[in-house]
């Protein structure tokens, strides 16, 4: 993301046409992936669009209620949201992962579907290996790259 970009909205809402555009993505998603063959990409095509859909129908791009979202998008939603929530993003700190709970407990039965809420707190232990293996990865990521910018600079301890 552009530096530029992360300082105008680190530190204010967006506007209301902004929040429009930001919201696109369901629809530019689905589009994307409107001319799928394979299951696998029908099934992310059915991801980008409902993944922001809310249980009590407060949710968008088409305001779907209840199981009239698709159990793809509903397992996507609180999936997302821990994601969003305690990952660091240019405009936040990550949150705990108590915090995060807290908000997504709170959440089942208006955002979330209750019965996909229960599976995802039943499933904590399994979110948490996952979420640390995914954080090692990142990190392992960001030291390769780093030391291979180095190498390209010429600062590599081979050339020493």
């Amino acid at each position: 993301m552009d530096k530029k970009f992360q300082r105008e909205f680190r530190d204010r809402k967006l506007t209301p046409e902004e929040w429009s555009i930001m919201k696109s993505h369901t629809l530019i998603g689905e589009r994307i992936l409107a001319d799928a063959d394979d299951d696998f990409t029908k099934a992310g095509q059915v991801i980008a669009l409902s993944h922001h859909e809310k249980w009590d129908g407060s949710g968008y791009p088409k305001g779907l209620k209840g199981e009239d979202i698709p159990l793809l998008g509903r397992i996507t939603a609180i999936a997302d949201v821990f994601d969003a929530l305690t990952s660091k993003r240019p405009y936040k700190a990550p949150m705990s992962n108590e915090k995060a709970f807290g908000i997504i407990e709170k959440s089942v039965g208006n955002h979330f579907d209750p019965g996909v809420g229960k599976a995802f707190f039943g499933g904590i232990d399994k979110i948490l290996f996952n979420q640390k293996q995914h954080t090692d990865m990142n990190l392992a990521q960001r030291q390769s790259d780093n030391a291979y910018a180095n190498e390209e600079k010429g600062d590599s301890y081979a050339s020493k």
